[in-house]
């Protein structure tokens, strides 16, 4: 298990870990889906702590570039989209469990 790799032989350490280890997983780009778990739930990309220091387009103040219609509409265009990731993840995640011949598949039918 990657915490137990990270404690690196200090099992104690695993509490103080667990919340790094959380969201290093939902943020992490599946190899199956192709997507971040956080992606699929909330139809966007998360913001990583060090982009709050070293700023990307993900945290650069848009109320001086966009009104807010604009950025509603951007927004909204989002969201839109989020069903449709969802939906090619779910794809590939039956494609993936039917080349490896899983029994488990997600909507096989």
């Amino acid at each position: 298990m990657a915490i137990m790799r990270a404690c690196d032989g200090r099992v104690d350490n695993w509490p103080r870990l667990l919340p790094y280890a959380l969201w290093a997983n939902q943020t992490m780009h599946s190899s199956i889906t192709g997507y971040m778990p956080t992606k699929l739930m909330f139809g966007q990309k998360s913001i990583m702590p060090v982009e709050w220091t070293i700023p990307s387009w993900m945290v650069v103040d848009w109320m001086d570039e966009m009104n807010q219609e604009e950025l509603l509409a951007t927004r909204i265009q989002q969201l839109e989209r989020q069903p449709e990731d969802v939906e090619r993840a779910r794809v590939k995640v039956k494609e993936a469990q039917m080349k490896n011949g899983s029994t488990d598949c997600i909507d096989c039918g």
